[in-house]
């Protein structure tokens, strides 16, 4: 493996992202300035972790098609950049993970902010950290792989694609009632993927749910794998 252009490549999946960055740090601290103005109102104004999970969302999608297509164009492996992919996904996740969980600790001691963290598991700065970078981890990946899945596609496909996933919430409240049980099963996966244990009672825990985050990225990234080795540049 070409070590010089893996590096390379990072860098370019990292630099492509800068700028989405910076205006995701703007949103923040413009909530962040909201919750500081409005501090003694009695219902919490913005969401500081909302607007960065949906950033998140944003960067994943598009961190493929342009990466992609650069690495192919200049000679680079598909391994190379699916290892490069893995590594940039990862600083990412970090570098939001931790401005995201720094902004969300101010705001729970100064400010006056909506924050799902607390709304779920109390205030847990460790916890908080861990919790923020795994679901930055596992929501970059999901959209990449998306992003892969689609790129792929024929337009007739995407078509199909786009039609299964609006169909996709009905369809699952009505085959619960072919098998019976299956909102009920899939209500507990989302809650043990927030964290949430049976143990005698409901008991929300972070470190749990990063646990499953970073689980189901993992997971994810394998089956990417298989995409990637087909897919060609467009």
């Amino acid at each position: 493996m070409d070590k010089k252009r893996l590096k390379y490549l990072i860098l370019y999946h990292v630099n492509s992202a800068k700028y989405l960055l910076a205006i995701l740090a703007l949103i923040m601290g413009i909530n962040l300035a909201l919750g500081l103005i409005f501090k003694n109102v009695q219902n919490p104004v913005g969401s500081i972790e909302i607007a960065a999970f949906g950033f998140a969302l944003f960067v994943g999608y598009e961190l493929f098609g342009e990466a992609f297509s650069f690495a192919l164009i200049n000679g680079i492996s598909r391994k190379t950049y699916y290892l490069a992919n893995i590594i940039s996904t990862v600083i990412l996740s970090v570098i939001l993970g931790v401005v995201t969980a720094a902004t969300t600790w101010l705001s729970i001691k100064f400010a006056n902010n909506l924050i799902l963290y607390t709304l779920l598991y109390g205030e847990n700065i460790l916890g908080l950290f861990i919790w923020c970078v795994a679901a930055m981890f596992v929501l970059i990946t999901l959209l990449h792989f998306t992003a892969l899945v689609v790129y792929r596609l024929s337009k007739r496909a995407k078509y199909i694609v786009l039609t299964v996933a609006v169909l996709l919430g009905p369809a699952i409240y009505l085959l619960n009632y072919a098998f019976t049980g299956l909102n009920a099963a899939l209500a507990r996966f989302g809650l043990l993927l927030l964290g949430f244990s049976r143990t005698g009672q409901l008991a929300p825990n972070p470190f749990l749910a990063a646990g499953m985050f970073t689980s189901l990225a993992v997971c994810v990234l394998l089956l990417s794998w298989l995409f990637l080795r087909r897919v060609e540049a467009k």
